[in-house]
């Protein structure tokens, strides 16, 4: 049970209990006597009770002796100070009385000792003389906690602190903050303090949201666009559309760029490390983001892409940035998992949900729970904070689905670290979960691809998909067959690593051509082009046909060496890529250990490299062909009689084929196959661009490209900064 004490205390009682250290309160330092309210020994200071200053020094002390009274007798008891209540010091409310209030004015150092974290509300605010203040411990402080001291010149906390909004709005004298280890700040927590010029963080302490400070000296003074704490990137102040990440950055940290409305594109190199929560959230104009090397990239935060077109735009199922799996965002029941991934985002699941009601143990009031099981594959091996969580209860618990998980594998760890229930997951193949792959599994397979058997069970259905496609069909009964008679080059254990989806194979080929970025690889490559047809007019168009045509039929072989700006230029890939720009994707492995990749391409329009298609072509078809017309002035042209009025591009007949090795994810060859169609209308010194030239109407030109790398060379790592 809670109890208050009063904050004022009679004349009589004042000189009966004088000499028992006034018997309500808790004697601090010399002269300072504080009311609380309790729960237990644990104490939250509520305010002050006796007049007199220790040289203007407000010492909040976290161990105390106060008197109390029981069974009719003053003992002392030893009580423990937790916080500070909401307007304990506040001279401006009214339950603080006249004595106290003439004392607070006297205040002009505050010195909170460890053990005192919770600063509530408006605790300190309106002291008209306070000029410093020391946290020793932890500090929690909440909104206005020090508003309007207009004397308050420098803080200090020294150890971790959260900062809550507008603390310390109105100190328009506050120059210095200086934080030792931790801090997290929030967006408003230095609103109105616009003096502040002085900003002090440890290089061994986290720093989140920095952005908090955007109005004040520090950021406007700060010499450069991109505010550091030690290696990591706490704020860009800056207004570019296309900013370039230093390399001395390692870690973009918390909340970064978050609300910048002038970013476009971010190039992020293979330095950065960590993306933190919230890094880009809300750059409402974020189309692109480059990175040098997915592989670099070990930790991601929650909401990093939250509320930019990078990541509203996408639009498969699977949000993910080279191995980390971001944002889940499809709406299935039973979620399998990419067995490409390595990592698991915070809140990955979080809102998985429909609104709609449903009378089982799974819903929340009003939502049906979309996910109702997610399968972990053997490759996971990190999971962020609550990512299996579909939404958090009203009771502050997190609802979270089946988790399932192989035997013996990292996956399987990685889950049971993380404190989740998880139930284990027979082998692909072991469809009646007896721990061998035999013609009984094929046999209930086949009867599944035929709606034979309804009942059974979540991970017995999905060891019978071994193709990975999301439905059970004959085809996967004869390849558990092949694997029970041991036809297959492949094992059970191959196929919890090796990709069989659309999602897995892109994912795969993707990382394969990061790892050959990172280990800075050379290789040689073969291009050619040739128009396949074209029914424009070259007598009206001589010089669009040629810069189109690509000059008729161009063979080009040269050899790029390790380590050189073009052979990264060639291999650049942008992410994400969703699998549904993807016709037909097919992985098989060799008896070498060898993966053989063949992916097709669903015919696309594209507005020069506004498809996601080209992100995983050759980084030429990037705007390629409209800046080769820049200047024509026909091109620019305002007249009809030399104007071209439609330039369409679309993609065609595009495929990827790769080998690669199983183990190391090297590449040994990749082709790369283009199909443009262009689609043009217009004069050109007032000649028709179609084939009829005395009459207006579309021509089209269809021109193939195919680009081979082979003999590839990977160096080693290197971690200079060039």
């Amino acid at each position: 049970m809670k109890l208050t004490v009063k904050r004022t205390l009679s004349v009589i009682l004042s000189a009966v209990m004088v000499l028992a250290l006034a018997a309500t309160g808790f004697a601090a330092a010399k002269n300072q006597t504080f009311d609380r309210s309790t729960t237990g020994t644990e104490k939250v200071i509520t305010g002050y009770t006796a007049d007199g200053t220790e040289n203007g020094v407000l010492s909040l002390e976290a161990a105390l002796k106060a008197t109390e009274k029981v069974d009719g007798k003053f003992v002392i008891v030893d009580y423990t100070f937790t916080g500070v209540a909401a307007n304990a010091f506040n001279p401006n409310d009214a339950s603080v009385n006249m004595a106290a209030r003439e004392f607070l004015a006297t205040v002009k150092e505050l010195v909170v000792a460890e053990g005192i974290a919770d600063i509530g509300e408006n605790a300190f605010a309106n002291l008209p003389n306070l000029e410093k203040v020391t946290f020793k411990g932890d500090a929690n402080v909440g909104r206005n906690a020090f508003l309007n001291c207009p004397k308050l010149k420098e803080v200090t906390f020294e150890k971790n602190a959260v900062v809550g909004a507008e603390a310390f709005y109105g100190c328009d004298a506050l120059k210095k903050v200086a934080f030792a280890q931790d801090a997290d700040l929030d967006k408003d927590a230095f609103k109105n303090a616009d003096n502040l010029e002085e900003v002090i963080f440890s290089e061994n302490g986290s720093v989140k949201g920095v952005n908090a400070l955007a109005n004040t000296a520090f950021v406007k003074n700060y010499p450069v666009d991109f505010v550091m704490n030690g290696s990591t990137l706490v704020y860009y102040k800056g207004n570019d559309e296309e900013v370039t990440i230093p390399l001395n950055v390692t870690a973009i940290g918390d909340g970064a760029f978050a609300g910048n409305t002038h970013l476009k594109t971010v190039n992020i190199t293979k330095y950065v490390d960590t993306l933190g929560d919230s890094a880009f959230e809300g750059c409402t104009a974020l189309e692109n983001v480059n990175f040098a090397t997915f592989g670099s990239i070990e930790n991601i935060g929650a909401d990093v892409f939250t509320d930019t077109p990078y990541y509203d735009d996408f639009d498969g199922d699977f949000f993910t940035i080279g191995t980390v799996l971001i944002k889940y965002l499809g709406e299935d029941e039973h979620v399998d998992i990419p067995n490409t991934v390595t990592s698991i985002a915070p809140d990955c699941f979080m809102g998985c949900y429909a609104s709609a009601d449903r009378e089982d143990d799974d819903t929340k009031s009003g939502y049906t729970w979309v996910v109702s099981s997610i399968f972990v594959p053997a490759s996971v091996k990190q999971l962020g904070d609550n990512c299996f969580a579909l939404e958090q209860l009203e009771d502050g618990s997190y609802y979270v689905p089946t988790i399932y998980a192989y035997e013996n594998t990292e996956g399987m760890t990685a889950v049971k670290e993380a404190g989740y229930d998880v139930t284990v997951m027979p082998a692909l193949g072991d469809v009646d979960g007896d721990g061998e792959i035999t013609a009984e599994d094929a046999r209930r397979a086949l009867r599944l691809s035929v709606h034979l058997d309804y009942d059974l069970e979540p991970q017995y259905v999905h060891a019978a998909d071994v193709n990975g496609d999301e439905k059970v069909t004959a085809e996967d009964a004869r390849t558990i067959l092949r694997l029970a008679i041991e036809l297959e080059n492949y094992t059970p254990e191959d196929l919890l690593y090796m990709p069989m989806t659309k999602t897995e194979i892109l994912m795969a080929y993707i990382n394969a051509v990061d790892v050959a970025i990172r280990y800075n690889a050379g290789y040689t490559k073969a291009s050619s082009s040739v128009v396949t047809g074209s029914d424009m007019c070259p007598a009206a168009s001589a010089n669009f046909y040629s810069t189109l045509s690509g000059k008729g039929a161009v063979n080009e072989t040269k050899t790029y060496a390790p380590k050189t700006k073009e052979a990264l230029d060639n291999l650049f890939i942008s992410a994400p890529v969703s699998e549904k720009n993807i016709a037909s994707a097919t992985c098989t492995l060799s008896e070498n250990g060898k993966y053989t990749i063949n992916i097709k391409f669903k015919d696309v329009a594209d507005n020069f490299g506004d498809s996601a298609i080209v992100k995983v072509l050759p980084a030429k078809t990037r705007g390629y062909f409209a800046s080769s017309f820049t200047g024509k002035s026909w091109w620019n042209g305002t007249r009809e009689s030399n104007a071209v009025t439609k330039f369409d591009l679309s993609y065609n007949n595009c495929a990827i084929s790769a080998v690669l090795d199983r183990d190391t994810n090297k590449l040994e060859s990749v082709k790369q196959t283009v199909g443009y169609r262009f689609n043009v209308d217009g004069r050109i010194n007032g000649l028709a661009i179609s084939s009829n030239m005395w009459k207006t109407g579309d021509a089209t030109l269809d021109r193939l490209e195919e680009v081979n790398y082979t003999q590839f060379i990977y160096n080693p790592i290197v971690n200079d900064r060039t």
